[in-house]
């Protein structure tokens, strides 16, 4: 065999391994289709679009949709010790957001359909997870993929504004419970490590 063929064949090799170690851990993948969400959105100002309208799909729909799923889909697990493999439930994640911005192309309606079916299926592995490891502490994030879920497919059966503008409410709950959530279990594991096992940690 050829040198060239050995070293292109080395190359796509190495390179197979990485797009499926990039996969296979969702926050990478996720978090940089977020920033190249959040710098196209930026960009839409510039065009003869309908910029309102498609910059609240980019930042209420398309920007939660990655962030929120990459930051799940690696912290569930580790809260609910699941040791399942997670690259199909991510591939499949965003395959639906993909079909979702390709729906702006076509129909505003196509792309929320999709967006509500993405918040659907994170729904339910989210709720598989915390049943399976019987973790009763974190379904609150669980009615936020809900709210998320029920206003964009309403959004998409009205093209009601008012229930993609209620998202900015549903992102800021979000945030705060995402961010109460890292506390307690940061503030655990700091009890943890210092050999601290009867205290409970309690956030202010």
């Amino acid at each position: 065999m050829p040198i060239s063929q050995k070293i292109s064949k080395r190359i796509l090799k190495e390179l197979f391994i990485m797009i499926d170690d990039f996969l296979s851990h969702p926050m990478r993948a996720n978090f940089l289709l977020a920033s190249l969400v959040t710098m196209l959105g930026g960009t839409l100002f510039f065009t003869n679009l309908d910029f309102i309208t498609l910059h609240k799909i980019f930042f209420l729909c398309f920007l939660p949709m990655l962030a929120y799923s990459g930051f799940l889909l690696t912290a569930l697990p580790d809260w609910t010790n699941y040791k399942g493999a997670l690259k199909s439930h991510n591939i499949l994640l965003l395959a639906l957001f993909l079909l979702a911005f390709l729906g702006i192309f076509i129909s505003l309606k196509i792309t929320m359909i999709f967006v509500s079916l993405f918040w659907l299926y994170l729904l339910c592995f989210s709720a598989y997870l915390l049943v399976l490891a019987r973790n009763n502490d974190n379904f609150s994030i669980l009615f936020v993929l809900f709210s998320f879920f029920a206003l964009s497919l309403l959004y998409a059966l009205t093209s009601n504004e008012n229930y993609l503008n209620l998202q900015i409410h549903i992102n800021i709950i979000a945030v705060l419970v995402v961010s109460f959530r890292i506390g307690i279990v940061l503030g655990r594991e700091a009890l943890r490590q210092d050999g601290d096992e009867d205290s409970l940690f309690m956030a202010n």
